[in-house]
């Protein structure tokens, strides 16, 4: 029981000096720290000017994408993802270039790079959704062509198929609807600016 209390107050003890001495060491680096305040603020400088640059290119990525220059897009926005591999956005419309540019894989890839950064953003998981189920329709279209009619792998698979014209015409009328309202939108901006 003594032999107890003993280890008990000399853990204690250790802790206390341990406590102790990183405080000392820290108070000592606190001094270096305070000499080294020019190397720090240089580092800051350097930093904002290179979060300057990827601004810059971002914006003119974003100028590309917006013009559906979709090379000129594609090569900044890499760039982007390479130096600022944060930023979601710029995986995002890597990503849509892509699926533009009909190469689902790399559209799959770089949807799912955005998602990782963004993961509470519709818009990525909405696209990533819709390239994976244009791709599990195409397979299924290869079922179809290498299967007898009759067989139940061959009905499922139109079946399926079927699901997606129907997912896709409603795809479709949204697409349209949309672009109805920003007519419509226009159109009122326009005589509203008259009157």
């Amino acid at each position: 029981m003594v032999n107890r209390l003993y280890k008990a107050k000399q853990k204690r003890i250790n802790k206390r000096l341990f406590f102790f001495f990183t405080l000392i060491l820290l108070t000592g680096c606190q001094t270096l720290s305070v000499n080294n305040d020019n190397l720090g603020s240089d580092n800051l400088e350097n930093e904002d000017l290179e979060n300057e640059k990827i601004l810059r290119s971002y914006a003119m990525g974003i100028q590309a994408y917006n013009q559906k220059d979709w090379p000129k897009a594609k090569k900044i926005f890499t760039h982007v993802t390479k130096t600022d591999p944060s930023n979601s956005e710029a995986w995002f419309k890597l990503a849509n270039i892509y699926a533009r540019e009909n190469k689902p894989k790399e559209a799959i890839l770089y949807y799912q790079e955005a998602a990782i950064r963004a993961p509470k953003n519709p818009k990525i998981w909405h696209n990533l959704a819709i390239i994976q189920l244009r791709q599990a329709t195409l397979s299924f279209l290869r079922v179809v062509e290498n299967i007898d009619s009759s067989d139940p792998l061959s009905i499922r698979a139109n079946k399926i198929i079927n699901l997606y014209d129907k997912v896709q015409n409603i795809i479709d009328l949204n697409n349209v609807n949309a672009k109805e309202n920003t007519v419509k939108d226009l159109q009122q901006k326009q005589t509203g600016d008259s009157n």
